[in-house]
C-alpha cells in the first residue's frame, strides 16, 4: 500500500444517512469514498416516506422530492373502534424515497464525494494505520484503504460481526406494495392479531389514486398483507393487480451493542437508529448523521482516530435521541403484549376529548416521549391503562407509574 491508495473516509452503504453524512465531510475538506452495492441510488425502494416536513429545513434537504402533506389519520382497533384525528401542526409528509435518495445523490457529487457503485464490500479490516476493506465489483475483487470507515449499510450487518459490534436483538417481518386506490383521504392504521400482531399495518395516500399499503409484524408478514387488501375494509378500495411489486425488508428493534470502535462509526439503521413504534428510520438516522460527522471532523483536526476519541459520537447521540428510543421500546413491548380487547380499550380512551385533545393540540411526529409525558398526566389515561394491564401483568397502577417516573428520570 501507498499513500496514493489511501483516501480519508470510506462510507459502506449509499442511502440517504451515508450520503449525509459524505456531504457534511466534502464541506469540510474531507475526502470521501461512497461505496455501495446497487447500481443505481434510491433502486430498489423500500420506504413508505413518510417524514416530518422540517426535515427538509433541518438537514438543509431539497423539497424535490415531496408528494404529500397528511394532517390526519385513523386508527382502527381489532373490534372495529376507531380513532380519528386532525392536527393542521403535525406537518407530515410524504416523499418520493428515490427521488429524495438521488438528490442527495447529486449534491455529493458536485461536491467532489466519489461513488463506487455495484460494488460489495465483504470485509473490513482494522489496523493501527488505517481501515482495509475488500471489495467485490463485477466479480473483480480489490481493495480500498481509509483513515477512517462510517457503516451506514442499513439493515446489512454482515461487517458488523466481523469486528464485534453484533446486531439488534430483534427485527420486524415488514412488506410494502403501492396500489391505484379510491376514497383514501386520510393515513389509515390497522391494529391487532387479524392484520399485524404485535405491529400495525398502513395505508398512506400518496395522492388521491395512489396508496402505498404495509404490514409489519413478528412474521409472515405476506400473508398478513393479503388479508388487509381482501378484508371488508380495503377490498372494494383497492385496485386489483395480477402481480403487485411486493418489497420486503426486515425493520431492526433496538441499538447494537456499541456504534464506535478504532477508526469506525456505525449510523442510521445500520445502529439501529430507528423509531421503535413506527420502524422510521430516517430522522433519527440523519440526526446520529451530523454528530458522527461533527466527531469525525473533529478527529481529523486532531489526527485522532482511536476508539476513545470517536467515543463522544455514542455518547452524544445518545443524549439527544437515548431517550426516546428507551421510552418507544418500552411502548412497543408493553403494546406487543396486549391482546385484542386491550388494544381495543387502548384505541377507546385515546378516542376520549380529553387524550384526543393531546393529539390535535400537539407536533409529536419525532417526540413519542413528549406525547407520552402528557399522556401520563391525565387520570384518566392511568385509570384505563390500570384496567387493561391488571389482567396481564398483576401490575399495580401505583407500580406502574414509579416505571414511567424511572424511565423519565
Amino acid at each position: 500500500m501507498n499513500n496514493n491508495d489511501m483516501v480519508d473516509v470510506s462510507i459502506v452503504g449509499g442511502g440517504p444517512i451515508g450520503i449525509h453524512t459524505a456531504i457534511r465531510l466534502a464541506d469540510a475538506g474531507i475526502g470521501v469514498t461512497i461505496i455501495e452495492d446497487d447500481s443505481i441510488i434510491g433502486e430498489p425502494r423500500w420506504c413508505t416516506g413518510l417524514i416530518s416536513e422540517d426535515v427538509f429545513d433541518i438537514f438543509d434537504i431539497s423539497r424535490d422530492s415531496l408528494q404529500n402533506r397528511l394532517f390526519s389519520a385513523r386508527v382502527i382497533s381489532p373490534l372495529g373502534n376507531e380513532m380519528k384525528f386532525v392536527n393542521r401542526r403535525m406537518k407530515a409528509c410524504i416523499i418520493d424515497r428515490t427521488k429524495f435518495d438521488q438528490e442527495l445523490y447529486n449534491k455529493a457529487k458536485k461536491k467532489g464525494v466519489r461513488f463506487l457503485l455495484s460494488t460489495h464490500c465483504f470485509d473490513i479490516e482494522k489496523n493501527s494505520s488505517h481501515i482495509k476493506l475488500s471489495l467485490k465489483s463485477n466479480n473483480e475483487p480489490s481493495y480500498l484503504y481509509a483513515k477512517l470507515c462510517v457503516l451506514a449499510t442499513g439493515i446489512k450487518y454482515d461487517l458488523h460481526s466481523k469486528i464485534g459490534l453484533g446486531q439488534p436483538s430483534q427485527f420486524l417481518d415488514s412488506i410494502q406494495s403501492e396500489f391505484s386506490t379510491k376514497d383514501v383521504e386520510n393515513v389509515e392504521i390497522y391494529l391487532g392479531s387479524v392484520f399485524a400482531p404485535q405491529s400495525f399495518a398502513w395505508v398512506v395516500p400518496v395522492n388521491s389514486g395512489v396508496s402505498r399499503i404495509g404490514v409489519s409484524t413478528s412474521s409472515n408478514s405476506y400473508s398478513y398483507l393479503m388479508k388487509l387488501l381482501e378484508s371488508d375494509y380495503l377490498k372494494d378500495r383497492v385496485v386489483k393487480t395480477d402481480k403487485p411489486k411486493m418489497v420486503k425488508r426486515p425493520i431492526p428493534v433496538g441499538t447494537i451493542r456499541k456504534t464506535f470502535a478504532d477508526r469506525i462509526l456505525v449510523i442510521g439503521d445500520a445502529a439501529g437508529q430507528v423509531k421503535p413504534i413506527s420502524g422510521g428510520g430516517i430522522y433519527y438516522g440523519l440526526i446520529s448523521s451530523n454528530i458522527a460527522s461533527e466527531v469525525i471532523i473533529n478527529a481529523f483536526k486532531k489526527s485522532r482516530f482511536d476508539e476513545n476519541s470517536l467515543s463522544t459520537y455514542e455518547t452524544r447521540w445518545k443524549k439527544k435521541i437515548g431517550f426516546e428510543l428507551t421510552i418507544g421500546l418500552w411502548l412497543r413491548d408493553s403494546f406487543s403484549n396486549c391482546t385484542d380487547e386491550q388494544i381495543d380499550s387502548l384505541v377507546q380512551l385515546c378516542s376520549q376529548p380529553n387524550i384526543l385533545s393531546v393529539f390535535q393540540k400537539y407536533d409529536y411526529f419525532n417526540s413519542h416521549s413528549k406525547l407520552f409525558k402528557t399522556l401520563i398526566k391525565k387520570p384518566a389515561f392511568w385509570s384505563t391503562i390500570y384496567k387493561i394491564y391488571k389482567i396481564l401483568s398483576g401490575e399495580s397502577n401505583i407500580n406502574m407509574e414509579q416505571q414511567m417516573e424511572a424511565i423519565i428520570k
